[in-house]
């Protein structure tokens, strides 16, 4: 994400591919984010090509997301421009995130339920600015659709601040403040998945120096402004729903 700094020499939060999955009329639905600074079509078109392998998921449609932290791994796209900015290509990478969104779609299609789900749009304008010009125009709201079943209950999120808030010299493996967003989040849901909105302008407007307790409290605080405005809010539709991690 941020180019030539080397190999990763530890991990400080785990990565996750998480996946929705949803059935309508017979017709197959796949909702997957990655903890990636993007999704290339080389790994896009790998998943594509092995989802297809199984007559079960012949006919899925899906949408894929990334999170964009820019201190995830890289290794997954091919080309120039992926050597010098994602460490060239790791065919083992590769197939590993493959083998993970398979398992994900495989494990979440096994267990769908009815669901019932609404949206929500949240101003937050203390939590995200503009980067470019302090004083242009910036995306302020976390938006987020609320997902609740018989059994279980689920968030999907989508936020404009960019995840670029550790040094871009960190050999630390991590997710950035969207990982801390979910673990708050699944404090009250049972299940939360965070996709990056329109950010290439925007970042977090609060300094958070760099530091991992820093940014584990902006993501905390950013679950607490979604979590408030669930509890006011009504299911309103039905279709057959699932998740994995």
């Amino acid at each position: 994400g941020y180019g030539n700094r080397g190999k990763f020499t530890s991990v400080h939060d785990s990565l996750f591919v998480r996946t929705f999955f949803f059935e309508q009329q017979k017709q197959q639905y796949a909702i997957i984010t990655f903890d990636l600074i993007m999704l290339h079509t080389d790994l896009k078109n790998a998943i594509i090509k092995k989802v297809q392998e199984n007559n079960q998921f012949k006919n899925i449609k899906i949408y894929f997301s990334a999170t964009h932290s820019h201190s995830s791994i890289g290794g997954w796209a091919k080309g120039t421009l992926a050597k010098f900015t994602l460490g060239g290509y790791d065919q083992k990478i590769v197939d590993l995130l493959v083998e993970k969104t398979i398992k994900t779609i495989e494990k979440a299609s096994q267990k769908t339920e009815l669901v019932q789900f609404t949206y929500s749009k949240t101003a937050v304008p203390d939590y995200v600015k503009n980067r470019i010009v302090d004083t242009a125009y910036a995306d302020t709201y976390l938006r987020t659709i609320f997902f609740k079943t018989p059994t279980k209950t689920a968030t999907l999120t989508t936020f404009s601040a960019h995840p670029t808030n550790l040094h871009f010299r960190s050999t630390e493996v991590s997710a950035d403040y969207p990982a801390y967003f979910i673990q708050e989040m699944e404090k009250t849901v049972d299940f939360s998945m965070f996709c990056a909105g329109g950010i290439g302008s925007h970042c977090v407007s609060k300094d958070l120096e760099q530091k991992h307790q820093n940014i584990q409290e902006y993501g905390k605080e950013l679950a607490k402004c979604v979590s408030v405005s669930y509890t006011h809010l009504r299911p309103t539709r039905r279709t057959p729903i699932s998740y994995a991690v």
